[in-house]
């Protein structure tokens, strides 16, 4: 139960604060021979806000971090760009450059300071028994005087920091491309390496889990109770990050990383519309290896660690990248004609081809202790016995489960891609959805114009239209805006070994949502 703190309004709950962003750039060209073309570049970016968070002393003895500070640096992003034209027959170019770019704009990220410093609002949790209901309280539309537990804990403080030597998400980008005109019906072929370097990139990390009580059958850092009597019994809510202090429930802190990377190459040809022709195509193909610290696929600091699977706890873990596309082609095909007059009518087609987004094997349930369900890293057993299916008892007591193992491994036999991982735990972003094809098309007439010499249009786009045509066509199925597969659920250590929980894993479903929250469709 969270509401704002006595005697403050739900203002003091907000993130209450002016933004601003300055911007300072300079360019430059030179055209130093009818060949050569040079660009020069600097650009100079600084956010600002207008008051800082309210100081939390208690915060900052316990956490050693000072919540009211936000470090906020001009951001210097040099560039250099060229192009040379060949004189030859046919039109040949080489272009490229390099540079430092700023990434999205962490205002949003830098909000969760003001709207959590601990003073804010309130925070009591009570369970009543050890399954951990949860009491039922009666209604209330009073937002400023909520009911309260019977006997609530204490009220608690959740606190969001900012790193002291916080830096603006950047990146250093460095291409190559080259285009030349082929002597077959004005095709063009082209090819293209873009290289992205993490400069800095924004990373949360949960600085109230308590330190690591005992390590999982795996190596991973485990923060459940252990206390006499206490290791071989069922975990529960009520005895995870049981060495956290307990004058706070969530204390995150927002930071930099410099880890992260893409690589992309991508090769085309094209036939442009010529003067005589009614028809123009396009086909490209485009590999891509891209990795990351943390997708941030949500703005709030608890989604954002939430969200970011990993094997330990604040793991800063360079992975496989959720939004990484590794194979995707693109064809295009145009038509035109003048039906009436000298007013163009156009078909055009586009089709994409593209792997399927990347996704992780998670645990059903909260395996470290850490608080947090579903965002673990799965461990895949090596074979039967590796760890123990069934149940443990409050007492301790392990109760074995064959057909639950049986039912497991049979599972694991039908997923290669899962299998592959046995006697290990699987990396993040391993997973990978199916192959996608899909088609759109746009209709397009030119009709006449509101002034002499102009002209307008009128479009229609039909996206996935093979689907409009056929029910099974052009489907997209996903693992949805989480992008995880929950497999089984650890619900305990015995004798050092795991036991799970499985009933059946999840299933990539159609017209499900995107990483970054967009409805994929189909």
């Amino acid at each position: 139960l969270r509401m704002p703190q006595p005697g403050l309004g739900f203002d003091s709950v907000a993130a209450n604060y002016d933004y601003e962003s300055y911007g300072l750039f300079i360019q430059d060209t030179w055209y130093v021979n009818s060949n050569l073309t040079l660009n020069f570049g600097l650009r100079a970016d600084r956010p600002d806000v207008s008051v800082l968070p309210q100081y939390n002393a208690l915060a900052e003895s316990a956490f050693g971090y000072d919540n009211s500070k936000v470090n906020l640096e001009w951001l210097v992003q040099p560039r250099f760009g060229f192009n040379y034209t060949f004189d030859s027959d046919r039109p040949t170019q080489v272009r490229g450059g390099v540079g430092l770019f700023q990434g999205d704009s962490p205002q949003v990220w830098l909000s969760n300071a003001y709207n959590t410093t601990g003073y804010n609002y309130i925070q009591f949790s009570q369970r009543l028994n050890s399954d951990e209901n949860w009491e039922d309280l009666p209604f209330s539309g009073d937002g400023l005087n909520q009911p309260v537990p019977t006997n609530p804990s204490a009220a608690l403080q959740n606190v969001n920091f900012i790193s002291p030597d916080f830096e603006q998400p950047s990146a250093w980008k460095a291409n190559l491309a080259v285009e030349h005109e082929l002597p077959w019906y004005g095709m063009v072929g082209s090819a293209e390496i873009l290289l992205t370097e993490i400069n800095s990139a924004l990373f949360y990390q949960n600085l109230n889990l308590g330190a690591p009580t005992v390590q999982g059958q795996d190596g991973r850092d485990l923060f459940w109770l252990q206390s006499a009597g206490t290791a071989n019994r069922p975990w529960s809510r009520t005895n995870n990050r049981a060495l956290r202090d307990r004058r706070f429930d969530t204390v995150y802190l927002l930071d930099n990383t410099g880890q992260g990377y893409s690589r992309q190459f991508t090769m085309g040809l094209e036939r442009p519309w010529l003067e005589s022709s009614a028809w123009s195509w396009s086909l490209a193909y485009t590999y891509t290896n891209a990795t990351e610290v943390s997708g941030l696929t949500s703005s709030t600091a608890s989604s954002g660690w939430n969200y970011n699977y990993v094997f330990d706890a604040n793991e800063e873990a360079n992975a496989t990248s959720r939004y990484e596309i590794k194979d995707r082609i693109l064809g295009t095909l145009n038509w035109r004609k003048n039906f009436f007059g000298d007013y163009q009518s156009q078909v055009g087609l586009v089709y994409e081809g593209r792997s399927g987004r990347p996704f992780s094997y998670v645990f059903v349930n909260d395996v470290n202790g850490d608080g947090r369900t579903a965002n673990d890293l799965f461990y895949v057993p090596s074979g039967p016995g590796d760890v123990l299916f069934g149940s443990l008892s409050s007492a301790g007591v392990f109760t074995a489960n064959p057909a639950m193992e049986q039912a497991f491994f049979d599972y694991l036999r039908s997923n290669p891609d899962l299998a592959r991982w046995a006697g290990s735990t699987v990396g993040k972003n391993s997973g990978r959805a199916g192959f996608v094809n899909t088609f759109d098309v746009r209709l397009s007439q030119e009709l006449p114009g509101f002034w002499k010499k102009h002209k307008s249009q009128i479009w229609l786009d039909i996206q996935n239209i093979g689907n409009m045509i056929n029910d099974d066509w052009g489907r997209i199925y996903d693992y949805g805006f989480f992008a995880n597969n929950r497999i089984a659920s650890a619900v305990g250590q015995y004798n050092g070994k795991y036991v799970y929980q499985f009933t059946r894993a999840d299933d990539p479903t159609a017209a499900n949502g995107d990483a970054d929250g967009f409805n994929t469709g189909v």
